[in-house]
């Protein structure tokens, strides 16, 4: 990719670096922070605040800025008061949090997650896709999330597909995931609430718009 995308209010946009480029690395991780998919991987202090400010201090941060810009960050993923503990006692969803806060604290343009949830239980999962929606919606962050699960994936305003490292489709998720030959073809399924509006529409029952969640699919029941 000849330059790094930026996805905002509907517009395409380039950050102006050219990611192929070495040279633009260290000045791209300043726009750019990604949150992986084992968040042990992301820790490298004993301490939850050392951890948290160790970007910050790889940039050479103005030392006395520092407590107050982590205790911020963790405030924001819920992890205020936990600075003088360990990540090794936080559940899967609280390391989640902690890696998020890491990202979040070098207040970077774009945020990747990279299967972050993958690893989670479903309440844990829960707890980090709130905590990336409340930052998307109140901090206006470009939020990219790679991931497999089709539930994710509609809560996005655009969805790109991939197959064997090519996008074979770009849109909207209420277009995609009601495209079967399009699922079929990248090998993927569509949330429940969806196949359960195509089994509807095919035995002549159509409702009036393709649900992407079970509370819009009773909704439409319902109404």
């Amino acid at each position: 990719i000849n330059g790094l995308l930026k996805i905002q209010s509907g517009t395409l946009k380039t950050a102006g670096f050219d990611v192929s480029n070495p040279d633009c690395l260290w000045e791209l991780r300043k726009h750019c922070g990604m949150v992986f998919q084992n968040p042990d991987n992301q820790f490298v202090s004993p301490l939850i605040e050392e951890d948290t400010a160790f970007g910050l201090e790889n940039y050479d941060w103005p030392p006395d800025e520092i407590p107050g810009l982590v205790h911020k960050a963790l405030e924001q993923v819920g992890l205020a008061g936990y600075e003088k503990k360990s990540p090794s006692m936080l559940s899967g969803g609280q390391k989640q949090k902690l890696a998020l806060a890491g990202v979040l604290v070098m207040n970077p343009d774009i945020i990747i997650f990279d299967e972050a949830t993958s690893m989670l239980d479903p309440c844990s999962k829960n707890e980090v896709i709130n905590a990336i929606r409340k930052m998307n919606a109140e901090k206006n962050k470009t939020v990219i999330i790679i991931t497999h699960s089709p539930e994710e994936a509609a809560l996005a305003d655009r969805i790109l597909v991939f197959k064997e490292g090519r996008i074979i489709a770009d849109g909207k998720p209420r277009d995609i995931f009601s495209d079967e030959n399009l699922m079929h073809s990248a090998g993927l399924e569509p949330p429940l609430s969806v196949r359960f509006y195509l089994d509807l529409k095919k035995n002549g029952i159509e409702l009036t718009n393709c649900p992407l969640n079970a509370d819009e699919l009773v909704e439409q029941l319902c109404a």
